[in-house]
């Protein structure tokens, strides 16, 4: 349970801009791209976290005093991936649900054009 816990809570790192910004590519890309968006907006939502992740453990490396831990090993490889997975496995109900929008809209201005 606590493993979970600490799982989670690594997600808070993201903050409330990163978050937005993950629903907003998770979103857009279904809502605008069909099933290619879906996939697109993930792999897109997988590397932002990359570089997040990557530009946040360079800076802790390179601040002084820096004691050897953190690091860029199979630990934070194996953790990137983790969160990654974590965070569009989150995502996946915002994309269906926007998915589900599109087919919706197509569906209403079909209706519109025949009568």
């Amino acid at each position: 349970m606590q493993l979970i816990i600490a799982l989670f809570a690594q997600l808070l790192v993201y903050g409330i801009a990163g978050w937005l910004l993950f629903v907003a590519v998770a979103f857009c890309g279904a809502r605008f791209g069909g099933w290619l968006g879906i996939i697109g907006g993930h792999i897109l939502v997988a590397v932002i976290i990359a570089y997040l992740d990557i530009r946040r453990i360079q800076a802790v490396m390179s601040a002084p005093g820096w004691n050897g831990v953190p690091d860029m090993d199979l630990v934070f490889e194996i953790g990137l991936l983790l969160r990654i997975v974590l965070v569009n496995t989150l995502l996946l109900p915002i994309s269906i649900f926007a998915f589900r929008q599109r087919f919706l809209h197509h569906g209403s201005r079909v209706a519109t054009h025949v009568t």
